[in-house]
């Protein structure tokens, strides 16, 4: 039954056939879809038929969080922007096995992706991880007597600021164009045509850039 990406309402195929407005695309990436507005609550759905005429409603527009950070997108409006990101966590591997029932695979993703989408979940969706032990917490005001312990020896940066190339008094700015500069270079876009080695190889790569950038930040 096809229903509204956004509030679920039941469309009717004939009015779909009758307002949509056609889009073409390529057919490697799915061939032609139509974008309808649910008469309830306005919202743009993207009508895709698949390889065996199904018909599947998804958001108009697909982007990642990832995109969303990095500013590649024009970025709806903020409730709209999560409304979609939601239903693309929720949704993704739904839609992915509708087409691929039918033999259809324009949603079928790698290894790489899954683990990209892995990363970004830890970005957006771990809970926050307490930063000192409790046995650091509890041990015992030092003697003022005795001898001030010595300097400890210079080690290299922490883990984070490693991955992404700053020092440790980088402000947010700076870890934030480091983590663009980075991510840009690692985005599965620009591993088109590389082998499979090449794209394990940006995934993890990109997921350790997320790692770092969570950690720095807080977020």
């Amino acid at each position: 039954m096809l229903r509204c990406w956004s509030c679920e309402a039941r469309f009717v195929p004939k009015m779909v056939w009758k307002n949509a407005i056609i889009r073409g695309r390529s057919e490697t990436a799915g061939g032609p879809y139509r974008l309808y507005r649910c008469p309830l609550c306005m919202k743009l759905s993207r009508i895709e038929s698949s390889r065996r005429g199904r018909l599947f409603a998804s958001p108009d527009r697909d982007f990642g969080i990832l995109d969303y950070l990095l500013g590649w997108i024009d970025a709806p409006e903020a409730s709209d922007f999560l409304r979609i990101a939601q239903w693309h966590q929720v949704h993704a591997d739904r839609r992915r096995q509708f087409f691929l029932r039918d033999g259809d695979t324009r949603y079928a993703r790698g290894r790489w992706y899954e683990r990209l989408r892995a990363g970004i979940h830890r970005l957006f969706g771990r809970a926050a991880e307490p930063r000192f032990s409790e046995a650091a917490d509890s041990e015992p005001p030092p003697n003022r007597e005795s001898k001030p312990p010595e300097p400890p020896p210079q080690v290299p940066l922490p883990h984070p600021y490693r991955i992404l190339g700053v020092s440790r008094d980088a402000t947010p700015s700076e870890i934030r164009a480091a983590f663009r500069r980075l991510a840009k270079k690692w985005h599965p876009d620009k591993q088109v045509g590389s082998d499979p080695e090449q794209l394990e190889l940006a995934a993890r790569r990109l997921a350790e850039l997320v790692d770092a950038y969570n950690d720095l930040t807080g977020s």
